[in-house]
């Protein structure tokens, strides 16, 4: 057998493992489950403050969004 055979062969089993646990690994989300990311700027500032109150950046964010949006269902 040629060195190339065994190459092929190993490569072949690499992409069938592959496959193999992309299929039993973990469940895809739904796309009402699925998080968009939004890149913004802020003031370094304000952006220190927050990471020195061990803030979470995007969750801080969310939750004012969700607050406006709350309040303009009222």
């Amino acid at each position: 057998m040629s060195k190339y055979y065994l190459h092929f062969n190993a490569l072949l089993l690499y992409f069938v493992i592959f496959i193999y646990m992309k299929k039993i690994g973990r469940p895809s989300k739904e796309d009402k489950d699925k998080k968009v990311k939004y890149g913004i700027s802020i003031d370094r500032h304000l952006f220190d403050k927050m990471k020195n109150e061990e803030i979470s950046v995007s969750k801080f964010i969310q939750n004012l969004v969700k607050k406006h949006y709350e309040k303009k269902n009222i």
